[in-house]
């Protein structure tokens, strides 16, 4: 009786809570896709410059030129990670699909 009382609430919080998510604005004055050969060229690029500062004296560097290299290299990373394609994609809504699912089986063999 107990756990049915549970899954009953589990189910009822799950499909009265709401997701609220917002879409990105996308600028339509950009250019839709790089071609392959200007991402490898962009990559090589960054490549090259992170192993220029790599090779640096940063010793001699004043607080904010060392504070200037470590954005530079975030920025750089950003732009590689979001250039790089993959990665799986799952919804909300499957998740709680998946999750529910688990329950139910858990439930009917217990």
């Amino acid at each position: 009786m107990k756990n049915t009382f549970y899954f009953f609430a589990l189910t009822v919080l799950l499909s009265v809570t709401a997701v609220n998510t917002n879409a990105a604005l996308v600028a339509t004055s950009q250019p839709s896709e790089a071609t392959q050969e200007q991402t490898d060229s962009r990559l090589a690029e960054i490549k090259q410059r992170v192993e220029e500062i790599r090779a640096m004296d940063k010793s001699q560097l004043s607080r904010m030129e060392r504070k200037e290299l470590r954005k530079e290299l975030k920025n750089m990373k950003k732009e590689v990670r979001a250039t790089e394609k993959g990665g799986v994609f799952v919804s909300t809504a499957a998740i709680i699909a998946g999750i529910l699912l688990i329950i139910l089986i858990l439930v009917l063999v217990l």
